[in-house]
């Protein structure tokens, strides 16, 4: 990992360079994908059949039945299948903790009424990824607020092998999760066929879950047909620590984001020059033996230990880069916490690792990624829902607000809209 000061001459160049995380698709993957797309959503299971023996190797698409993912349940080990459901249950409990209630409606002194309802969409496609290793936790993050928003048919789509050992704990989280409908098809004609429908993928409202970089661009082109949880990038973490988090933890930590992708992002932030040395060595040290050690030193490489004047000097630089995880194990944390307002997800000390948030906390590990924490929020039932505000209007609220509307509308150049308001207070209407 790179060892900057920000006291030195350098540093913000440096710094520049770290902000700029993945940036788009390339023109030639966009392209790709913008003709998959438009090649299934003319041409339906048929096209969509050739891009499964293309990309996946498989004759077709394959729907599984729900047998087929009971069937994984009962097989799989009894404290894996415990896990699994532990982890549904905590995130169910915070789901429902989080539903958005809408506004009931309320008369102001005029006569009109303003409320809001909050519905779920009817369907939801999640995409669960099968390359690197099985995520049966991101089925679970997927699927659990889903249903808890009111999500009528919960649609997965996967290319894992159904068939191989490691997807046995995918298959088990659909059962336990509940979903509706199991498609084996991944890829940008996944999402495609998400979008717009075929004849046996139904078209869904909304698109969440991460996915490769041809699906993050095909999402990306869907949105507007549809709506996404957002255009995943890689994984990132920035911790800002000191005495209070072990080295050894620290190093840890990083290497546990670091494990997911070589373009994952580490950063540690520190304003001791004696830690930040001993986290080098730990991660030296700890280095040996990790299954995924190409990958995380892959991904150290874009990765820093920076050196700060101070720990609001480091709060300021986490809140410029809006990083997805961001743990604050130091001195002062809870001071820190005030100033930050761009991150996907804050844990506070060294017992609240970002691991824990990614299983068992029960808080949602799909989290906006390159800064998008700056506007965008964790994946919740919110992005299941949408609302409707209800407005309701008295002939006397009418006649009070008429010279108001009616002289804006005509200042726009829209006579319709006044006409609109005026043939009502000529003809008298009664509110019912």
């Amino acid at each position: 990992m790179k060892r900057l000061r920000t006291d030195g001459s350098n540093f913000a160049g440096e710094w520049k360079k770290i902000l700029v995380r993945k940036g788009p698709a390339d023109a030639e993957l966009q392209k790709t994908v913008a003709e998959i797309v438009e090649q299934v959503r003319l041409g339906g299971d048929a096209v969509l059949d050739k891009f499964c023996k293309k990309f996946d190797g498989r004759d077709g698409v394959m729907e599984l039945p729900k047998e087929r993912l009971e069937e994984a349940a009962k097989g799989l080990d009894k404290d894996l299948l415990h896990s699994i459901e532990l982890c549904r249950d905590r995130l169910q409990a915070q789901a429902e903790r989080e539903l958005p209630r809408g506004l009931p409606e309320q008369t102001d002194d005029v006569g009109v009424t303003l409320g809001r309802r909050v519905m779920p969409v009817r369907r939801a496609g999640i995409y669960v990824p099968g390359g690197r290793a099985s995520y049966p936790s991101s089925l679970i993050m997927a699927a659990v607020p889903a249903k808890v928003a009111g999500v009528d048919e919960r649609i997965v789509v996967s290319p894992l092998d159904p068939y191989s050992h490691d997807s046995q704990a995918v298959l088990a989280a659909a059962h336990v999760c509940d979903v509706s409908r199991f498609f084996v098809v991944g890829g940008a004609h996944a999402v495609a066929a998400l979008a717009h429908g075929t004849e046996r993928i139904p078209r869904v409202d909304v698109i969440v879950g991460p996915g490769n970089a041809y699906v993050a661009e095909a999402k990306r082109q869907v949105y507007g047909v549809v709506a996404i949880d957002g255009v995943a990038g890689p994984s990132e973490i920035l911790i800002i620590a000191d005495a209070a988090l072990p080295p050894r933890y620290a190093a840890l930590d990083l290497m546990a984001q670091a494990e997911h992708d070589p373009d994952a992002r580490a950063l540690l932030l520190t304003d001791n020059d004696d830690y930040a040395d001993a986290v080098e060595k730990a991660i030296k040290a700890l280095l040996v033996g990790q299954p995924r050690r190409e990958i995380i030193e892959q991904s150290f490489e874009k990765g820093a230990i920076v050196k700060t004047r101070d720990l609001d000097e480091a709060a300021a630089l986490a809140e410029e880069y809006a990083p997805e995880h961001l743990e604050l194990s130091c001195d002062g944390a809870e001071r820190l916490l005030a100033k930050i307002r761009n991150a996907g997800c804050v844990f506070m000390g060294p017992t609240s690792p970002e691991v824990l948030g990614d299983y068992m906390a029960g808080s949602n590990h799909v989290l906006p990624t390159a800064g998008n924490a700056r506007f965008a929020s964790p994946l919740s039932t919110q992005t299941f829902m949408h609302a409707a505000n209800i407005m309701r209007a008295t002939t006397a609220a009418l006649e009070h607000l008429a010279d108001a509307t009616v002289r804006l509308a005509e200042s726009e150049g829209l006579y319709a809209h006044a006409h609109a308001l005026k043939i009502r207070l000529d003809e008298k209407i009664d509110e019912e």
